[in-house]
């Protein structure tokens, strides 16, 4: 950027100081001012375009100066480093036309931590679930962020700490950096989402392209590929290198870049029913004679149907490997966490037992069936968009009819979709949950096409208060809660009680696996659709918004239905 004398600097604030009308905030003015002017500052405002056209506000950093610059950004503008986010420091070159209006030449985006100060070598590193945050906008406060299953740390957000926007909601994965206190609370330094894996990027070269000498061209490590075809690539950057966020924008210049995206986060459906599970006092009758299997109509289905040759794939925390009721129907599955044939539970965080839970209620539904357990989450229920999307591949590769997804993102990501789409493509049926916000936002894999969508009710029908709902994207609902089912914890193997939509999404799993024992696998989720009973009448409120409920007595009943060929096509994002 061009140097400027503090002389212009300062007459240009002198005219622009003029032009307050409410404190803080510059409006445009009329002058006879052609300078350029180099400013510095943090993004408080910005335009809700994704290419960065239209106005901005920047809180100053420069002595004697306004307090926000106004900027205007056009189709002329350049930014540098991607276009920034509120939060984000960033300096701006601009030139100030006749009337007074400052036009950005070029905003450049700063790598890292955007406008924190450097000098906090001494802080540590904390990463967890935000249980809970102070009600105000600014986020000073209080906050509960449990990083393992039986610890919950105590963050002190002040007027000093750099929160880099959006702030991480209730629910939602944070990162903070800073000080232990004596008492064991943490002055926190800095906040954010931690939502997307900070070093990597997931990218669709276009063919013919060699994806190592992309790799060496931008200073990349290739990790590893998937659904080779279609040329789709995890890369990771050099420690030296910005992190994911600030360089992505560059690699879409790239003219062998297809799409270019973030390793999103995904993970267990978050929520009351996610963190607490109840162990005493739960025996293997109340898992077998639960009220839950009456409600899906399972002693009907269970006459004619127990899931012989069906392999029903788990992507979840891992399994009880050793759990008596799981082990004679356990197939050799793999820990793409830890990268090794053993996929079994890690103990003591957060999702500890998610995995055998669900994993517990297809086999009691399914008792011939063959479970694949593949553990894509880590011990506290976290993991990514492209770890999931390798995941289903592997699982259809090694003969999976269905996939049970007790997980999800709030994130529509590319790469998920396309594993997703290929599967279903291929005759897999996809089972997701809807997650369990109470809210009607989609969430992913559950609301994509052909995506077998199940939300929670309880023993009489009635939504549970924790599940989401939604118009165009709830496909089931089934019973999620107090579900009796395996857990491994503590005390070692045994039965517990959990809720959630990741118990709901597995009745329809195991469901479509006693279906799928004798129906074409392109018509397995429309039976299941099929054959749902009215949920409307009794949910009056959520009509039309939790789909019907699972009856898998009717759908192994049902005449044939026809079927829509399910067409998909290459998704080409740029």
């Amino acid at each position: 950027m061009q140097s400027h004398t503090r002389h212009t600097l300062l007459s240009l604030c002198l005219l622009l100081l003029l032009a307050f009308s409410w404190p803080g905030v510059l409006k445009p003015v009329r002058a006879e001012v052609r300078d350029g002017v180099e400013l510095s500052g943090i993004v408080v405002s910005a335009p809700g375009q994704a290419d960065g056209i239209g106005q901005w506000q920047i809180r100053n950093e420069e002595e004697g100066a306004p307090p926000v610059w106004l900027v205007e950004a056009d189709a002329a503008t350049e930014f540098k480093n991607g276009v920034p986010s509120v939060g984000d420091r960033v300096e701006v070159d601009a030139r100030v036309t006749d009337d007074g209006t400052l036009y950005a030449e070029e905003i450049d985006r700063h790598a890292g931590d955007g406008g924190r100060d450097p000098g906090h070598e001494d802080e540590e590193e904390f990463r967890g679930l935000v249980l809970a945050r102070p009600a105000q906008a600014d986020g000073v406060g209080e906050w509960s962020l449990q990083s393992e299953r039986d610890r919950v740390l105590t963050i002190l957000v002040t007027a000093e700490t750099y929160i880099i926007q959006p702030q991480p909601m209730t629910g939602e994965w944070a990162k903070v950096e800073g000080l232990r206190q004596a008492d064991d609370a943490i002055v926190a330094g800095l906040l954010v989402r931690d939502d997307f894996e900070g070093n990597e990027v997931v990218i669709r070269l276009a063919p013919g392209a060699e994806p190592e000498a992309f790799a060496d061209r931008h200073e990349l490590d290739l990790d590893n590929a998937l659904l080779a075809s279609a040329n789709i690539f995890l890369f990771h950057f050099d420690d030296d290198k910005d992190d994911a966020r600030d360089a992505i924008q560059a690699l879409r210049q790239d003219g062998e870049v297809i799409w270019a995206e973030l390793n999103f986060a995904a993970g267990a459906p978050v929520g009351d029913p996610y963190r607490t599970w109840g162990w005493g006092g739960v025996e293997p009758t109340d898992y077998e004679n639960q009220t839950a299997f009456d409600q899906v109509n399972l002693a009907a289905a269970s006459a004619v149907a127990d899931g012989s040759g069906v392999t029903v794939a788990v992507l979840d925390t891992g399994v009880n490997v050793d759990h008596p009721a799981l082990t004679d129907l356990l197939l050799t599955g793999r820990d793409l966490v830890d990268d090794d044939l053993l996929p079994d539970e890690a103990p003591d965080g957060l999702a500890w037992g998610h995995g055998t839970h669900t994993t517990g209620i297809i086999a009691h539904i399914a008792p011939n069936s063959r479970i694949l357990p593949v553990r894509v989450l880590d011990l506290n229920g976290r993991g990514n968009t492209f770890l999931l999307a390798y995941a289903i591949e592997w699982a259809v590769a090694q003969g999976a009819d269905v996939i049970n997804l007790s997980l999800g993102t709030p994130f529509d990501s590319t790469v998920l979709r396309v594993a997703i789409e290929d599967a279903i493509s291929r005759g897999v049926v996809i089972v997701a949950a809807a997650g369990n916000d109470n809210a009607d936002a989609p969430q992913y894999p559950a609301a994509y096409p052909g995506v077998v969508a199940v939300t929670a009710v309880d023993e009489n029908g009635v939504k549970a208060d924790f599940a989401n709902y939604g118009r165009g994207w709830i496909d089931l609902a089934a019973p999620g809660v107090g579900i009796v089912s395996t857990i491994v914890g503590p005390e070692g193997s045994g039965y517990a009680t959990w809720s959630g939509t990741s118990m709901a999404a597995p009745f329809a799993s195991a469901a479509a696996a006693l279906v799928a024992e004798g129906t074409e696998p392109h018509d397995v989720a429309n039976r299941l659709l099929a054959g749902a009973g009215d949920l409307d009448s009794i949910n009056p409120a959520y009509a039309g918004q939790l789909g019907g409920m699972l009856d898998i007595g009717a759908a192994l009943g049902q005449e044939d239905i026809p079927v829509t060929a399910r067409t998909f096509l290459p998704i080409i994002v740029r």
